[in-house]
């Protein structure tokens, strides 16, 4: 376990920026292919509900996988204290301080910086991980030929 805490101490502001940088430029250029893509598979009577579709079930998926990296992150405050209580103490003991505007204990901040550090490492190894199942899925799609209502798109007769 102290592997995880050494390995995200070394991880700078800058690092973390560049990462999300990264991770959203991603996201937005492929997202307008997505939906192109899903689109063009189907007749122009359909696009409304495909498109629909692709975006509900984008949502979903996000909001299932917010909430699944939201327990693993949640439980590794309270697990890797002396027990659960504990955990719940140090992070009700710093929202505390925060709201009375005192200062926190040094050795109670690195006690959640510990733990944050190990559920965030674990969180990422979650989006690591679900990125080469959609990849490996992705890859194995089969390649459709163009529907009958695309073949003569590009025909001016």
């Amino acid at each position: 376990m102290a592997t995880d805490s050494h390995a995200a101490s070394r991880v700078t502001l800058t690092t973390l920026r560049a990462g999300a940088a990264a991770l959203g430029l991603g996201m937005g250029i492929a997202n307008t292919p997505l939906v192109i893509a899903v689109q063009t598979s189907v007749g122009f009577s359909q696009r409304g509900v495909a498109t629909a579709s692709t975006m509900f079930f984008r949502n979903i998926g996000g909001t299932v996988a917010v909430g699944a990296m939201g327990a693993i992150l949640a439980r590794a405050l309270v697990q890797h204290s002396a027990d659960a209580a504990r955990g719940t103490e140090l992070v009700a003991r710093i929202l505390s301080t925060a709201r009375t505007g005192t200062e926190a204990d040094a050795d109670l901040l690195a006690a959640v910086a510990r733990d944050l550090s190990i559920g965030l490492t674990r969180v990422m190894a979650l989006v690591a991980a679900l990125a080469i199942a959609a990849a490996r899925v992705a890859w194995l799609f089969p390649d459709v030929p163009d529907p009958p209502h695309r073949r003569n798109c590009g025909s001016l007769t």
